[in-house]
């Protein structure tokens, strides 16, 4: 004789699946603080990261306005260009604008559709762009990297980074 098996049921609250802000911990983890120690210690410092949305890969990138102060000073200007080196070396140079009144709202353009298509970024990847902090800094003060958002099930497990451009092929080389 075969049993079936019991229908049973579960019952979790669901303050069970909600975040509760504790306030025992602190706001940095290790992990980012090993990070930012590691990346001093190379001469970088964080200065933003974003997860892109659908316009940030279509059209330009809107930089978020916290982090404006990070970038070149624009003296007075609505726009600065600077250069960012990616992970493979090469040269990026990218157009900051902000809006003339009210609001900033600063965005990347330029080169920027250009990096996206070479990393084959998508909406949901992430982009970090770091600033040189040491005197040893060649004359592109910025770093730029792309992640690659990875999913299994469609569940989102992390990130790995991109470093090679689409024009590189990513197949093994035969023996």
């Amino acid at each position: 004789m075969s049993q079936q098996p019991a229908n049973v049921e579960f019952q979790v609250p669901v303050e069970y699946f909600q975040r509760s802000k504790r306030t025992d911990l602190p706001e940095i983890s290790s992990e980012d603080r090993f990070q930012s120690s590691v990346l001093r210690e190379v001469g970088l410092m964080a200065k933003f990261s974003k997860k892109l949305s659908k316009t940030d890969v279509r059209k330009r990138l809107a930089v978020p306005t916290r982090s404006l102060s990070s970038l070149p000073s624009f003296d007075g200007a609505h726009a600065v260009y600077f250069q960012a080196v990616d992970e493979s070396g090469e040269v990026w140079t990218f157009k900051c604008s902000v809006r003339k009144r009210r609001h900033p709202k600063p965005v990347l353009s330029k080169d920027w559709l250009a990096f996206v298509d070479s990393k084959g970024l998508k909406a949901g990847d992430m982009i970090e762009f770091y600033k040189e902090t040491n005197e040893a800094a060649t004359a592109h003060a910025y770093r730029v990297r792309a992640e690659r958002q990875i999913k299994i099930f469609g569940v989102v497990f992390g990130y790995a980074p991109v470093t090679a451009t689409s024009h590189e092929s990513s197949n093994v080389s035969p023996i």
